[in-house]
């Protein structure tokens, strides 16, 4: 019996670390679009454990966009991010984000004809400096 338990501990465990790193790109501050499957990379690059810039092209299943949002703003701040703005609609939702000198835009479009092939685009830029 303990050693069951032991195990289902385990498993719980492994579990929950996967899910925390799922929710982030890379292990960063960046936070991934839930309930979307990441599917392309675009121009990443990196500094210091952060990501500086880059696209990165997410499908899945939107029903509502600005909900879907809504989880995202909440997502950025937990991670140290300013939200700028959060506007939209069921359609279209954006999400623009600060953090230091880096931004972050964030479009997530609901596909009318087939929700499950719905699209997520985050965009992070630094500015440089001046």
């Amino acid at each position: 019996m303990k050693l069951i338990q032991l195990i289902l501990a385990a498993c719980f465990m492994v579990a929950s670390g996967c899910s925390t790193a799922e929710q982030r790109v890379l292990e960063t501050d960046l936070p991934n679009i839930p309930s979307m499957e990441e599917r392309s990379v675009l121009d990443l690059e990196q500094s210091g454990g952060m990501i500086t810039e880059g696209k990165l092209v997410y499908k899945g299943r939107v029903d509502d966009a600005i909900r879907r949002m809504r989880i995202m703003r909440d997502r950025f701040s937990d991670n140290g991010w300013r939200i700028q703005s959060v506007n939209g609609g069921k359609i279209k939702a954006v999400g623009l984000f600060q953090k230091g000198r880096r931004e972050c835009e964030v479009v997530i479009l609901k596909n009318q004809l087939d929700p499950q092939m719905s699209t997520g685009v985050i965009r992070v830029s630094m500015p440089e400096k001046g």
